[in-house]
């Protein structure tokens, strides 16, 4: 796969995954989700990595 698909995908996971944390925040209230708001986030930190890696970085 091409590099541009592989960043477009990383972040439209990235992307799913927030909304349905966000979501679920709404409809199951914040306590009940908060457990999975560090996952959410390391997901969307690797997108943000796999981002850096494919455009070059170090």
């Amino acid at each position: 796969m091409s590099s541009k698909v592989v960043v477009t995908l990383a972040y439209g996971i990235a992307a799913v995954v927030a909304m349905t944390v966000v979501a679920l925040s709404f409809t199951w209230g914040i306590r009940d989700v908060a457990r999975y708001y560090i996952p959410a986030a390391l997901i969307v930190l690797a997108a943000g990595a796999i981002h850096y890696r494919m455009r070059g970085g170090n």
